[in-house]
């Protein structure tokens, strides 16, 4: 017969035994038992499943993708320093007496123009101007004073603030524009009584009486892979009174167009295309591939 003190004894030692098995199957089983929802992760279990590697980083790449698009409003402008003195433009549009013409005079505050410069990065204060009819881009031009064809019909004829790399000047996302809402009277037909005939032949255009022996001033240029080639300087100064001849090629299928005098031919892909012209009005006008929106030159009449 066992003591009754050895009984005491092994009585606590089960005790023990059994209250240590309780605990133990308390903790293994907090996610695993029968009632608990298989699906359900807790931190501490996403913690342990995924590396540092994995983990999403929020704060430097949220931070920099909200600061990049507050001064990337759009691919065709660019805001100005807001540390720097914003320009402005003012225009007036005024008939000339002829159909469709107007001069136009502009007013320009804190801003140069460099037409030295285009196709430059860009540099604040500075570039050029476009003008726009109806929002649509007409040309580039340098000059404060200029005319301005309008087409019959009731047009906002603006003026855009550019820079050298053609990008919109902009606060807060919208052009720096001045501009006027014009209306156009319908225009003569030309054909008859214009001096220059713009009319495009096999060679282009060749004012009327003009043969390539009468050019006093010639720019040839190319278009090869996207890049212009010009023999000569790309600022071409001529005086009023000129007979001026271009010759323009390209690789591809293109249009050459000189704006202000309103010279537009086509140039087939491996062949040679001609302006020929008298250079009888003043300023500033810009020859570019059409297409392709490439400058060539710089035609200066003075």
């Amino acid at each position: 017969m066992w003591n009754k003190s050895i009984l005491r004894v092994l009585g606590a030692i089960f005790a023990v035994l059994l209250a240590a098995s309780a605990c133990g199957s308390d903790t293994a089983t907090t996610n695993t038992g029968a009632d608990a929802d298989p699906d359900a992760v807790t931190d501490d279990t996403m913690s342990d499943e995924m590396s540092d590697d994995e983990m999403p980083e929020m704060s430097d790449e949220a931070t920099d993708d909200h600061d990049d698009g507050h001064d990337d409003h759009g691919a065709d402008t660019i805001d100005v320093d807001p540390n720097k003195p914003i320009p402005d433009i003012a225009v007036t549009l005024n008939e000339t007496g002829v159909p469709g013409q107007f001069d136009l005079k502009i007013v320009l505050t804190d801003f140069t123009i460099t037409p030295e410069n285009v196709d430059g990065d860009p540099i604040d204060n500075e570039g050029h101007m476009h003008l726009l009819i109806d929002g649509e881009k007409v040309e580039r031009f340098y000059d404060l004073e200029r005319q301005v064809e309008v087409p019959e019909g009731e047009h906002l004829v603006e003026v855009e603030l550019n820079a050298n790399n053609h990008l919109a000047y902009s606060v807060d996302g919208v052009p720096i524009r001045a501009g006027m809402t014009v209306v156009g009277a319908g225009q003569a037909d030309h054909d008859d009584d214009e001096e220059h005939s713009h009319g495009d032949d096999a060679m282009g255009s060749v004012e009327d009486g003009l043969n390539a022996d009468d050019a006093n001033v010639t720019l040839t240029a190319g278009l090869t892979g996207g890049r212009v080639s010009i023999e000569g300087d790309e600022r071409v100064e001529v005086a009023v009174g000129d007979v001026v001849m271009i010759m323009v090629s390209a690789d591809v299928d293109e249009e050459a167009h000189l704006h202000g005098y309103d010279i537009l031919v086509d140039v087939t892909a491996g062949d040679s295309a001609m302006m020929l012209f008298t250079a009888d009005t003043p300023g500033r006008f810009e020859l570019e591939f059409e297409k392709s929106g490439v400058f060539i030159a710089e035609l200066i009449v003075s």
